[in-house]
């Protein structure tokens, strides 16, 4: 990349590299140098580009390869003889192996030696607008290297040199962000960019609806400074609907640019959610260790429970304690009143992204990262999205919105769900899962003349989590609660059983582990890389190829391009984990289970004076093994940030709030774990 500071001349000056990437950067990606040096703080965060990495080079001839050891790939950027660069709107300049169409000015840098053998002639001949920088005191090229600038190269071909010249082959075309785009259509509340492909254009882009009407896309303008210092508007091959369009939703069109037309019909559409009995037929089933299994009964879609009767009676009497006490799930006095908080905001990019799972039902992992991607592009601020992506992708299944299958790759909508949450007086109910804008707007109407039910919604510090959607009723019976629930085909309190219970009962005992997890015949023991669970950090280290067979947790990411495989070395026998919370809490379980085994089986075949070592390491396993803290007086909970509970307890205990989990550094004495921590509330 090339910075441009512009006064009253323009400095070129190398600033620092980025990776581009059409998908998703692969997540365990190595930036080096080739003398070794690895090159820190290398993550994505924004569109298609990765951070940029400052004080990388020493010169136009400085090498770097970027490794991504999971699929054993390697990506050169080589030394050469001359670069092509073409600016990004509102960015910065990138390399470009090939002339592009419709790209304004190509800069070029070469060698003086290669310009004068190979580009002088040509750059003689071309008539218009083009400069030419050979004063290096104006750059910090080094010595025998100059720039120049081209504007529209394609329309001045290189009789030789094939980079200078576009693919003439490519099908001219419009294109369009495909991020939120399905089946035809785009939202009107996250309409794309559009631009043109392979060839040049002056001209506007339009969309010819099927009526014979014709409306023009707005086109976007750059303004940059001159060389005396004056703001000039260039524009740029970026076009974007307007009101009007919005205007004529669900009416059909096609774009069109000098002829070129888009071959299918688009539809500018609200987001609409997926059907209740679609959502029903797509949805794993799960069993109590969060498996998918095909099974009949007993089993849990999303939040929502399939329990036979006969499980049922044996949870009700330790669910009917949660009733008829103050401050719990029923209340014994109504509510005097309610307050409102925020307002629904259809332009909130947690609801967007919410509305669009729901309008799909199903995304892939992959389909989601660059979901997150595109609503962040122009946010300045944005941290590693890989990370933000992964994390959001965790708090949205907590809250009850989504199920996620990691083995898959896929997420799920989950029903419309209304989840008590205990409070002092009334009764407060939590919505989950799917919803749109219509369907919000429709149950404000229906509640905006009801004077015992008010909808209250709250706003989480982070601008890519959904609104969050209470129903506060002022009565505590929880009659009408189901009357709204049936009239609105919203789930609620099925079969008599709390959510929040139901989700927590159905975690089985973990020591009966092995009645429902079996060895794997191929352990991948001699599978390169890997990461394994680390117990005094609680993170995942890189895996030795020589690792404890008597107990690890090993995770393999990226195979296949998405999978992640999580294997339990337990006694030399590898078993296959479904997710990676319930691998840490079944590992730090069998770890203080192993201890003890050592010291009896020391004691018994040694005696007391031989077992010293064993007996320290047994006394020590609770302490490196409990991590949880909880807080009686607020009733606070905390876990570690990289040792989520598992996916039931979690989104049982998050839905006791409906909302996400704070994150929060603690350091608290006698407290092993110094760091951060996911942190409940009102449990």
């Amino acid at each position: 990349v090339l910075h441009e500071t512009i006064y009253k001349l323009q400095i070129i000056q190398i600033k620092y590299f980025r990776a581009f990437s059409k998908e998703i950067l692969p997540e365990n990606s190595i930036l080096r140098k080739i003398n070794g040096e690895e090159i820190e703080n290398f993550s994505q965060n924004r569109e298609l580009y990765s951070n940029p990495i400052e004080n990388c080079y020493v010169d136009l001839q400085t090498q770097i390869e970027l490794i991504d050891e999971t699929n054993r790939i390697k990506y050169n950027w080589k030394a050469k003889q001359f670069y092509l660069f073409k600016r990004i709107p509102h960015f910065d300049w990138i390399e470009i192996p090939r002339a592009e169409y419709n790209v304004g000015k190509t800069l070029i840098i070469c060698t003086i030696n290669f310009y004068n053998i190979n580009f002088k002639n040509w750059f003689d001949l071309i008539k218009g607008t083009k400069k030419l920088y050979t004063d290096n005191l104006i750059s910090s090229l080094k010595e025998g290297w100059m720039a120049l600038y081209i504007e529209n190269i394609t329309n001045h071909p290189h009789p030789n040199l094939l980079e200078l010249n576009p693919l003439q082959d490519e099908k001219r075309k419009i294109a369009f962000d495909k991020e939120f785009y399905t089946n035809g259509r785009i939202f009107k509340n996250k309409l794309p960019r559009v631009w043109v492909e392979n060839f040049e254009s002056n001209q506007p882009i339009s969309a010819i609806y099927e009526d014979g009407s014709e409306l023009f896309l707005r086109q976007n303008f750059e303004t940059e400074k001159n060389e005396y210092g004056e703001d000039v508007r260039y524009p740029m091959n970026e076009y974007t609907f307007t009101f009007q369009h919005k205007n004529k939703v669900e009416m059909p069109f096609k774009l069109n640019c000098e002829g070129v037309e888009k071959s299918r019909f688009l539809k500018i559409s609200d987001f609409s959610k997926i059907d209740t009995y679609k959502i029903e037929a797509q949805l794993p089933k799960r069993n109590g260790l969060q498996d998918v299994e095909n099974i009949e009964t007993d089993f849990i879609k999303g939040i929502e429970h399939f329990f036979s009767d006969e499980k049922i009676s044996t949870l009700k009497p330790y669910q009917n304690l949660l009733d008829n006490q103050i401050g719990n799930f029923k209340n014994n006095r109504n509510a005097n009143s309610y307050t409102k908080n925020e307002k629904y905001n259809p332009n909130h990019l947690g609801n967007i992204l919410l509305n669009y799972i729901s309008t799909k039902g199903r995304l892939s992992k992959l389909e989601f990262d660059q979901a997150v991607l595109k609503l962040l592009e122009n946010i300045d601020n944005a941290e590693n999205v890989k990370d933000r992506s992964n994390k959001l992708r965790y708090q949205m299944q907590d809250v009850g919105h989504i199920d996620y299958s990691a083995r898959e790759g896929y997420l799920y909508i989950n029903k419309p769900q209304i989840v008590i949450k205990p409070t002092d007086s009334g009764t407060t109910v939590i919505l989950a899962g799917a919803r749109d804008d219509h369907w919000v707007s429709n149950l404000i109407n229906q509640i905006s003349n009801n004077n015992s039910i008010v909808m209250d919604i709250l706003n989480e510090n982070d601008i890519l989590f959904p609104q969050i959607i209470l129903f506060k009723f002022k009565d505590c019976s929880h009659i009408k609660v189901r009357e709204f629930a049936n009239e609105n085909n919203i789930v609620f309190k099925k079969s008599g059983l709390y959510t929040q219970f139901a989700l927590a009962s159905h975690f089985n005992n973990i020591s009966e582990w092995q009645k429902y997890i079996f060895p794997v015949e191929n352990a991948l023991e001699d599978f390169e890389g890997g990461y394994m669970f680390d117990l005094n950090k609680l993170i995942f280290i890189r895996k030795e190829r020589r690792f404890d067979k008597q107990l690890s947790l090993v995770k393999f990411t990226e195979i296949a391009g998405y999978k992640t495989i999580y294997r339990l070395w337990y006694k030399n026998r590898a078993y296959d984990i479904s997710n990676q919370q319930f691998g840490i809490y079944l590992y730090l379980f069998l770890y203080k289970e192993i201890k003890e085994e050592l010291y009896y089986t020391k004691k018994k075949e040694e005696g007391w004076n031989h077992c010293g070592e064993e007996l320290i390491e047994k006394q020590n396993a609770p302490k490196l093994t409990n991590i949880l803290l909880y807080d009686p007086k607020r009733k606070y909970m905390a876990a570690p940030i990289n040792c989520g509970l598992p996916r039931f307890y979690a989104t049982s205990i998050a839905l006791l709030t409906g909302r996400k989990a704070d994150i929060s550094y603690l350091e608290i004495e006698k407290v092993r774990y110094k760091g951060v921590y996911l942190i409940y509330k009102n449990v």
